[in-house]
Order: C-alpha cells, then sequence, then structure tokens
C-alpha cells in the first residue's frame, strides 16, 4: 500500500527570526507533514499555511493562527474551558466543560457574523472557526507551549494540559484527511492490578459483586493478574469469571512483581527467561481453569524498557498496556519517547503499547483526551480505588457511555481491534496499529492490503492470514500489496517475527525465595486491608463515646 504523501505547510511568522521548530518536528514524525518556514507571501505552492502572530491572507488555503509569543512560565492554574456545539467543534468535545491548567491567552480574538466558537474562556472566544467559502480558517488565543523546555509531546498533550496544543493537533488531522479512515469506534475497559484467584476477591473487590455490577452500569473489567500467582486457584472465583465473561478478564502483569521488574533485567537473557516464564504460568493457568488469558501485559509499576518490548515481541505477546507517561520516563533516552501520546498506540520495537491512565474521579479529561485520539479508553488502579464501592465505577462507565456508542471489551478485543479502514471500490485498505488482527470483510470486498507501523518492519518478516475451516494464506515477504479474501469472511492476521521463540522452549530461571516471600507480604496486606479499616473505624467510634467533646469525625 502506498504511503500517503505528505502535506507542506507554509510557517510563516511575525519575527524576522525563524521559528523553534522543535514542536513542529515532533509533529512531522507523527502526522504525514511537512513544515516549511517561510515569509510572508512566499506560500505558493504550498498545501495549508500556520500563521504566528499575523492575519493570514492566503485565500483557499486551510489556515490556523496562533499567537506568536511563547507562553511564559507560570505556576500551574485551573481554569475551566467550555466547548461549543457547533460542527466545528470535535464531536467528542461538543457541549463540555474541561479543567486545564497553565492557560493563557494572549489577548481576545475577534470574531464576525458566521464564525463558530470551538471554546471559550470566561466566555470570552479562546478557538474559532471561519469558513468563508473558500476553506476553513482557524483562530486561537492561546500560544504554543515552549518545547524546548520539554521533554516530550506528553507533557504538553496530557489530560489536564492540552488545549494549548488542541488546535495544531486538530489542523493536521484535519489536513491528515483522519476523517477518511474508519476507526473501531469507542472501545473501552477498566483494569485492575495485582487480584488473583486464591479467592472470590480480593482486597475490596468482590468478584461476584463486580460482575453484577458491571452488568447493571454497562462496563468490563479486566484484572491484571500475576503469573506467580497461578499456583493456586479456587474454584469459586474460577466460577465466577466463567460465568461473566462479558464483564470479567484476566491479562498479565509481570512476572514476579518485584519492583520495575521490567525495566530492571541486566540481559536479554535475563528478559527472555522471565517473560516466557510468565507465559509458561498463564498457560498453565489455562489449562487447569479453561479460562483464556490475554496476551497482554500491563507492567509492573508501569516500568518497562524497549529492551524488553523486543523480547515481548519475539516471544508472541500481542501488545503492552502503559501509561504515556511511563513509557516516557522509562525510556527517556530514546529518540521515539519524544513523541509518545498521539497514537492509537505505541510501536516500540515491534510491539504496540496501548495507553492507561489513573482511574479516579478526576479522570474524565483523560477519557475524552483518549476518545478523541481513538485510543482505548483505558482507566487502570487497584484494590484501593473501590474502598467507598462500586459507585466510582458507575458513574465513570455512565461518563462513558455518554460519549456514543462504547463496545466493552477485554484486553484481547481492544489489542485486535486497533486498526483504521478505508474502502476503495472492492479494496478494503487497513492501517494496523496492532500485531494481531481480527478483520470482518465487508460485503463487496475482495481484497485487503495492510498497511503496518514502519518499526514493525525492523522485527517482522510476512504475515499469516487465517480464517476459520479455511487454509490459511501465507506471505513470507510482506510490503502492503493487497492479497484475495472472500466477503463477509472473518480474518485473523498474525505477523511473522525474526527470531520468534517458543515460550516452552525457554529454560526456566533458578528458584527464587524472595518473589514469593514478597508477594505473600504483599497480598497479605491487601487481604487485610478491609478489615484494618474497619478496625480503625470502629476504634474511632468507640474513642468518640468515651470523649464525646471530641466530635466523631475529627478522631
Amino acid at each position: 500500500m502506498a504511503m500517503p504523501q505528505s502535506k507542506v505547510i507554509a510557517l510563516v511568522s511575525v519575527s524576522s527570526a525563524p521559528p523553534d521548530m522543535t514542536l513542529f518536528e515532533w509533529m512531522e514524525s507523527i502526522f504525514p507533514v511537512r513544515f516549511q518556514s517561510v515569509r510572508p507571501g512566499r506560500w505558493d505552492g504550498m498545501d495549508a499555511a500556520i500563521f504566528l502572530g499575523l492575519e493570514p491572507s492566503c485565500p483557499g488555503l486551510p489556515s490556523l493562527q496562533i499567537p506568536a509569543a511563547i507562553a511564559p512560565e507560570v505556576p500551574a492554574a485551573l481554569a475551566t474551558v467550555q466547548f461549543g456545539q457547533s460542527a466545528a467543534v470535535p464531536k467528542v468535545f461538543r457541549g463540555r466543560a474541561v479543567r486545564q491548567e497553565n492557560l493563557i491567552c494572549e489577548g481576545s480574538l475577534k470574531t464576525n457574523n458566521g464564525d463558530q466558537i470551538i471554546a471559550a474562556l470566561d466566555g470570552n472566544p479562546l478557538w474559532v472557526a471561519r469558513e468563508d467559502g473558500r476553506g476553513r480558517t482557524d483562530f486561537s488565543a492561546m500560544s504554543l507551549p515552549s518545547a524546548k523546555k520539554l521533554r516530550s509531546l506528553y507533557q504538553c498533550f496530557a489530560a489536564r494540559d492540552f488545549m494549548r496544543l488542541l488546535p495544531l493537533v486538530d489542523f493536521l488531522r484535519r489536513l491528515a484527511r483522519e476523517n477518511e479512515w474508519g476507526n473501531p469506534g469507542l472501545r473501552a475497559c477498566f483494569m485492575f492490578d495485582d487480584p488473583n484467584l486464591h479467592s472470590t476477591g480480593y482486597g475490596w473487590i468482590r468478584y461476584r459483586e463486580l460482575a453484577q455490577h458491571a452488568s447493571l452500569s454497562h462496563y468490563h473489567a479486566s484484572i491484571a493478574t500475576i503469573p506467580l500467582d497461578s499456583w493456586f486457584e479456587r474454584k469459586q472465583a474460577v466460577g465466577i469469571f466463567a460465568d461473566n465473561q462479558a464483564r470479567l478478564s484476566l491479562l498479565i502483569h509481570g512476572n514476579d512483581h518485584l519492583h520495575k521488574e521490567l525495566a530492571s533485567f541486566s540481559s536479554d537473557g535475563q528478559r527472555l527467561a522471565s517473560l516466557a516464564q510468565a507465559l509458561n504460568r498463564i498457560a498453565r493457568l489455562e489449562a487447569k481453569t479453561s479460562m483464556e488469558v490475554s496476551r497482554v501485559m500491563a507492567a509492573p509499576h508501569g516500568a518497562c524498557s524497549e529492551e524488553t518490548l523486543r523480547v515481548m515481541a519475539r516471544l508472541g505477546f500481542e501488545a503492552a498496556c502503559i501509561s504515556h507517561g511511563a513509557l516516557h520516563n522509562y525510556n527517556a533516552d530514546r529518540q521515539w519517547a519524544r513523541n509518545v501520546g498521539l497514537g492509537m498506540s505505541e510501536f516500540v520495537a515491534g510491539l504496540p503499547v496501548i495507553p492507561r491512565f489513573r482511574l479516579n474521579r478526576e479522570c474524565q479529561n483523560a477519557i475524552l483526551l483518549a476518545a478523541y485520539l481513538g485510543q482505548p479508553i483505558i482507566p487502570v488502579g487497584h484494590h484501593q480505588e473501590l474502598a467507598d464501592g462500586l459507585d466510582l465505577l458507575g458513574e465513570l462507565a455512565n461518563f462513558i457511555n455518554s460519549l456514543g456508542e462504547v463496545r466493552w471489551l477485554d484486553m484481547k478485543g481492544i489489542a485486535r481491534s486497533n486498526y483504521q479502514t478505508r474502502t476503495e471500490g472492492n479494496l478494503l485498505q487497513v492501517r494496523s496499529f496492532a500485531r494481531v488482527i481480527d478483520l470482518r470483510v465487508a460485503p463487496g470486498v475482495t481484497q485487503v492490503a495492510i498497511q503496518r507501523p514502519k518499526v514493525a518492519e525492523e522485527v517482522e518478516e510476512g504475515i499469516r492470514i487465517r480464517s476459520p475451516g479455511q487454509a490459511g494464506q501465507v506471505f513470507s515477504k510482506y510490503a502492503g500489496q493487497p492479497f484475495p479474501v472472500q466477503p463477509g469472511a472473518d480474518l485473523e492476521i498474525t505477523p511473522f517475527v525474526q527470531n520468534q521463540v517458543d515460550p516452552s522452549s525457554v529454560r526456566r530461571p533458578k528458584l527464587k525465595i524472595w518473589p514469593f516471600a514478597r508477594r505473600i507480604l504483599t497480598e497479605g496486606r491487601d487481604r487485610l486491608s478491609p478489615f484494618a479499616c474497619r478496625l480503625r473505624e470502629k476504634s474511632a467510634k468507640m474513642e468518640g463515646r468515651r470523649s464525646p467533646a471530641i466530635p466523631t469525625r475529627m478522631v
């Protein structure tokens, strides 16, 4: 499949000095665009223009005007931005209010009749779109953040601080014609790290109650379980998961769950032995329980290195699930780490890394941002997040479901649905952000072409196409060429990987007592947490009765 041709964007500055290109270079690595700094009036042959401090005057070109000044460093202050309802507003933000930090407006935007106010601050237009019959021009009152003071794109495009970059990102997404690709739609999953099947609950989580609540509030919860814990499963716990597969599922959480274990290996030999052991432990759990565990790794403490991700790809993991911040922090010396944040997933060393974020009552912005970018919505927490009950999950599920039709999936389903499609005649083009794809061929489609991330080609040699009841097709050297398919067929598309390793062929690492001892201690702490809390409450009440002069709520 031919790669899209880069759009050339004129970068016009009010200053005689050339603009800081760092931020724009980041954007060039993400979007099919190329920026060219030009003088006013010298934009002939350009596909679009961005004006830094100038009124646009190039009819017929898509344009964006941004204040020339760079926002100064200021203490973080929260401000409420109100989005409009017009068609120019990205759908997921329409009519919503978001709280943002570091928001500084460079003057006031003047509006004309017919202008569409995309966002406003304290009633004053913050971002305006103008259609004049020759094209759309966007005006932003927000200056860009200084990329020189930032280590990564994620630092200035996160839940509490994305408004300054949103007009630019939205402009580039429209210019790249992202709307021409069909997205997989809204997908979501709540995730909880650490629980296991040793009992019918874990800490503040009671599995049967969680499944019932998930059914009533319409959501799915996936438990990131530690392979070390697979030595025992209680029959009743397995039964709850087996009876509620639409609401509960499992994925992999490290191996021994040692401190930052996926970023602390000293050699590929250690990585291979530990990760193969994790898969072998999970395979035994599946054989004993007849349950399926998603081959997706939730990295303990978010810590995972590029070298570890490369070994995961060799062993057959389908994805990892790590927050943008953690992915960058543990790979800060890598060039690619500066650019994480805008993709459906981040492809690192042949393995897609699916983003997740903290589960709490203030994560609505993160939910909206993930939905806008086409990313899966994955709030993650621990059992302690449910100490006050399941109302938090109900509230967040209601908020997520208000965004539109949402598919609540396990992590295997989320990983395998990370792709976009576009149909041209009888050809279905697929832009992949996944290692393994589950694809249903639409009626009328007789050919499919797969566009894979560039980085994947460094470790993948070819693809295998499987369809139930039919012989599979193998392309040992696949470069995006169309291949024939049957309309209506269900396909599983998997990669060939250089130096593929069968986990069962890897020698087990030497037995160590410390991981078991540490896990027994932490699991005991987690399971006793609700009882300890109730004892403290009971003690506080008794103390309040003995000391009536002190209000109970203050004890």
